[in-house]
């Protein structure tokens, strides 16, 4: 499913796939929603950090290392909702109302066109990882 990333405001991004939302960019940070269940979360979790990690390998492999942007005040997230490359926290599993989210901070400083390759990425491996009963309801949250 391809995504699209639409601009909402001056400060929020839509991630949208097939007819739905699927997530949002804000501040430096993406946001994926409308998973299974925690389990299902974690696992796009897991899998929003591998593309993550991935990218920071090949910025290296270019010569163009980039240190880790770790999530904003990370001590305060709970450690069972803490999602890591390595030692350091970049994102969490959220909480929400409706679903879990997960929530991965974008590396600082890239430009916007790279943001939005990763942000892509990401999307992917996310979408490769929610489980079937995610996937029938892919697209159906406005």
């Amino acid at each position: 499913m391809t995504l699209q990333i639409v601009k909402r405001d001056r400060a929020e991004y839509a991630l949208r796939a097939g007819d739905g939302e699927v997530g949002r960019v804000r501040e430096g940070v993406v946001h994926f929603h409308g998973f299974a269940d925690e389990a299902d979360a974690r696992a796009g979790g897991a899998a929003a950090c591998g593309a993550l990690a991935e990218w920071y390998r090949e910025r290296a492999r270019a010569g163009h290392p980039a240190p880790v942007t770790p999530w904003p005040a990370a001590h305060s997230v709970p450690e069972d909702q803490r999602l890591r490359l390595g030692a350091v926290v970049v994102g969490r599993i959220t909480r929400d109302v409706e679903a879990p989210g997960v929530e991965v901070a974008l590396p600082a400083g890239v430009l916007h066109a790279v943001a939005t390759h990763l942000i892509g990425r990401q999307y992917a491996a996310v979408a490769a990882r929610r489980s079937t009963a995610t996937a029938a309801t892919l697209g159906e949250r406005a």
